[in-house]
């Protein structure tokens, strides 16, 4: 496995915990209020690839 630096380590550790579906269900299950919670299907959780940030937030990715 290769090394690769990033300027923001921590959010490459948090997009890999987050890239493994029963791992982010908890983590959102656990985290959410409950009243959003109350909105979502956690069960309907699929991991996409990509990055949903727009041209103006990429900097701060």
């Amino acid at each position: 496995m290769s090394k690769k630096f990033t300027p923001t380590p921590h959010d490459a550790v948090f997009k890999q915990f987050l890239s493994e579906k029963e791992m982010a269900k908890n983590f959102f299950d656990i985290w959410l209020p409950d009243e959003i919670k109350a909105l979502c299907d956690l069960n309907s959780l699929k991991v996409e690839s990509g990055s949903f940030f727009d041209s103006e937030m990429k900097n701060y990715s």
